[in-house]
């Protein structure tokens, strides 16, 4: 009996530390707000105190932390159209 709580216990353990990886291995994107109405969306790479760092185009771009907003996607078909989402945020400013 105890053999077979430590298997139960071990298969667990691995089939946890196997999501865990899978799911931390996904690609993220992350799309840029700027203040100025711009919106750049590439893969990120992270950022520090000051700034954030995503790769677009094969670039390594850096942005200030102040004055942006970030939104993460771990799959670029969930990532708005840049139209759609102007003509989106057009018609809230009219209802505001």
């Amino acid at each position: 009996m105890p053999n077979k709580f430590r298997f139960t216990q071990l298969f667990i353990a691995l089939a946890l530390l196997l999501y865990a990886s899978t799911s931390f291995s996904q690609q993220r994107y992350a799309t840029i707000y700027r203040e100025n109405g711009d919106r750049i969306t590439g893969r990120w790479l992270g950022a520090d105190g000051q700034y954030a760092r995503i790769e677009y185009e094969g670039q390594q771009i850096r942005f200030p932390l102040n004055n942006i907003t970030i939104r993460f996607a771990t799959d670029l078909s969930l990532v708005p159209d840049v139209q759609a989402e102007k003509y989106f945020r057009n018609g809230e400013a009219l209802l505001d």
